[in-house]
């Protein structure tokens, strides 16, 4: 699978999340997967590509954050 595929899939039905990951990482596929993939502290160590099925809203509220500054 390629890492489009692979993107296009995770994101199936989020496309609020793709046009504002895309846009956090300048449209590159490859860098906004491996950022859903790798675990965040901020979302209490688990990977935003875990839990963008059932809490969707801070997946959106973590980008949110890193566009603005704010990486409390």
């Amino acid at each position: 699978m390629t890492t489009k595929d692979e993107f296009d899939t995770l994101l199936l039905n989020h496309d609020d999340v793709m046009t504002e990951v895309l846009a956090l990482f300048d449209g590159r596929r490859d860098v906004a997967l491996n950022w859903l993939k790798a675990k965040r502290p901020q979302l209490l160590g688990v990977s935003p590509a875990s839990i963008i099925d059932t809490d969707k809203k801070s997946v959106l509220d973590l980008i949110y954050r890193i566009k603005t500054g704010d990486l409390s």
